[in-house]
């Protein structure tokens, strides 16, 4: 609540966040077609977009967010050496992004509890089993039809969160981890 109260986002406002350097792998045109569509349906969000170059000076960006009217939409928030504090605040984690090898943003919210809705690229659907939802990858369109489900299905997000601390905390438990380091230990040894 302390930082929806700082960043001006009403308690009832739909917090979307999106954690993710500017880069176009990270598929931030993708998040913002999918959000212009979203609006075009009258959903009520915002969206908080954190991550390096991810500010006022970016123009690309910019020319982007007021190219399909989403300035009141979207807080430009920058880059953070805290996300989880900002995780916190969202009801929904959206990963965009057209490749991914492991994003610790998905552990982060899982760990967090915050259900995420992403592309399907890399691990992730593996990683986030049914305490989320994937979409194809690089489609806005699908993007935007599963985000007004969730907008307009809310209650879902509470089984969701329960569900994703539960599966992040199975595969990485004190247990798993040291299978893991002791297993690498003996593949090293055996280099050796």
């Amino acid at each position: 609540h302390k930082i929806r109260k700082l960043l001006g986002v009403k308690k009832d406002t739909f917090l979307i966040g999106h954690i993710a350097r500017f880069h176009p792998i990270k598929g931030h045109k993708i998040l913002i077609n999918c959000l212009k569509l979203v609006k075009q349906e009258n959903e009520k969000f915002t969206c908080l977009m954190v991550g390096a170059n991810i500010n006022k000076k970016n123009k690309s960006l910019n020319y982007q967010i007021k190219k399909n009217n989403l300035e009141k939409n979207i807080i430009l928030y920058g880059e953070t050496k805290f996300p989880e504090k900002l995780i916190n605040a969202f009801d929904l984690n959206i990963i965009s992004s057209v490749s991914e090898s492991s994003s610790l943003v998905l552990m982060e919210a899982m760990a967090s509890g915050v259900p995420t809705l992403s592309t399907n690229v890399g691990p992730i659907s593996k990683t986030l089993g049914d305490s989320g939802w994937v979409v194809k990858n690089k489609s806005s369109k699908e993007l935007a039809e599963k985000l007004i489900f969730i907008i307009r299905n809310k209650s879902l997000l509470k089984e969701k969160s329960i569900l994703a601390r539960d599966i992040i905390s199975r595969q990485n438990s004190q247990a798993v981890m040291f299978k893991k380091y002791n297993l690498n230990y003996e593949i090293f040894l055996k280099k050796m």
